[in-house]
């Protein structure tokens, strides 16, 4: 017993060694740790407002194929999960400390992704063992865990032993949508969201049963192009005659839509009680004419015979002499909230243009895809070997005896 408290005593003494001197050889790097880490909350997401989008860049290493159980439609991988982010809280000028470009910092002291295994099949969803990561001066955070996922894959035996099956690891943050963090994959091109090689195989253990063919990667890009057309304002983007005729006049006929019915509330017009003239002084200056709060002077008007030439009125009640300056500031602000107003209309007008659009295109990708499934469903069924094998079942033959009386049967020995 007291060997083994002796032993245990000797390694803490060690470790207590190795971390010391780690420390103290390396001062400036403690201060830099100090100095990130002290005031630092690893809850908030690291944007410096919070309507700004995280770009997060995701790749994974696939170390080995452990196996693929038929039975349960379970694929159980050995990979590293190779994450990247910019955090804007962990920059530092290399020269105040030391010359220090790179530091490694504990993952669990730091703010995550949280990217998680969604189609996984054993309950866990998120990395287990939490490495260290890397954090660069320039803010730039590389963050390597290694994984053992089991992953729900859908098997199709039609074709066994030659089969061929298409297993799926979806990924993607368990907390932020894609308006929070945006999830890339780290050798996606610009300008393109399809990447040939998904999985890094530099590393990868050949395996004695399963030969890997393909690994795509695949953003969702339908589903942004959609988004991006239905978000549209006449403030961002100017909808081309040819757009309009495409998709607003042509597209929808073939493609079975009609356009749902927009009811507007026109309230203060051009053409309206109040749009664009006073009722008792004709005209009003426009907003450019007025460069100061005083109204200019309006003349009186001419009372003939038939009494008070105003546009609508013809009370003598209503003359210039008797109106107050707040009536002529009053049908000022009348001609501003109007001119507001149709030009709201005329946006949101637009803004249900681009809307529809959006609906097209989502009706066309539609039909897209289920002609594309359509399509590979008939081509794969069409070559299944089973179709083209004209043999009649055994079970079927009349020229065969199945009941033992043949005479080549196993006669006993004589």
């Amino acid at each position: 017993m007291k060997s083994i408290t002796g032993e245990k005593i000797r390694t803490w003494l060690l470790s207590a060694l190795m971390v010391h001197g780690a420390v103290a050889g390396n001062p400036d790097a403690k201060r830099l740790y100090d100095d990130l880490l002290s005031n630092y909350n690893k809850l908030v997401r690291p944007v410096v407002n919070t309507t700004d989008v995280l770009k997060v860049c995701i790749k994974l290493k696939l170390s080995q194929l452990i196996d693929v159980n038929l039975k349960n439609q379970i694929m159980t991988t050995n990979l590293w999960v190779e994450q990247s982010w910019y955090d804007y809280k962990l920059r530092w000028e290399p020269k105040e400390y030391g010359g220090v470009h790179m530091l490694h910092v504990p993952s669990d002291h730091i703010w995550r992704p949280d990217i998680v295994l969604y189609n996984n099949a054993d309950g866990h969803y998120e990395v287990t063992l939490m490495t260290k990561a890397t954090v660069h001066n320039s803010g730039l955070v590389i963050w390597q865990p290694p994984a053992v996922y089991k992953s729900s894959c859908s098997i199709d035996v039609e074709y066994f032993p030659y089969d061929v099956q298409t297993c799926i690891l979806k990924l993607g943050s368990w907390t932020y949508d894609g308006f929070k963090v945006d999830l890339r994959h780290m050798d996606e091109q610009l300008g393109s969201n399809v990447v040939d090689v998904g999985v890094d195989l530099s590393e990868f253990y050949m395996s004695v049963e399963w030969d890997i063919l393909e690994v795509p990667a695949v953003s969702i890009c339908v589903t942004v192009v959609v988004l991006n057309v239905h978000f549209r304002s006449p403030q961002t983007h100017r909808m081309a005659p040819w757009v309009k005729n495409v998709f607003i006049d042509s597209l929808p006929k073939f493609l079975f839509i009609k356009r749902p019915k927009y009811n507007f509330e026109t309230s203060l017009t051009s053409t309206g009680p109040f749009g664009g003239s006073c009722q008792i002084h004709g005209l009003i200056p426009s907003l450019a004419q007025s460069e100061s709060d005083d109204l200019p002077v309006v003349p009186d008007m001419e009372i003939g015979p038939s009494g008070i030439k105003s546009p609508i009125l013809a009370n003598p009640v209503f003359s210039h002499t008797n109106c107050p300056p707040s009536v002529h500031r009053s049908c000022f602000c009348v001609q501003f909230i109007s001119e507001h107003t149709r030009m709201q209309e005329d946006s949101t007008k637009v803004k249900e243009d681009w809307k529809y659009v959006a609906m097209v295109l989502d009706r066309l990708f539609l039909w897209i895809f289920t002609l594309a499934v359509l399509a590979g469903t008939a081509g794969i069924i069409l070559q299944a070997p089973t179709l083209y094998d004209d043999r009649i079942p055994i079970i079927e033959q009349k020229d065969v005896d199945f009941s033992g009386n043949s005479a080549g049967r196993c006669r006993p020995p004589q």
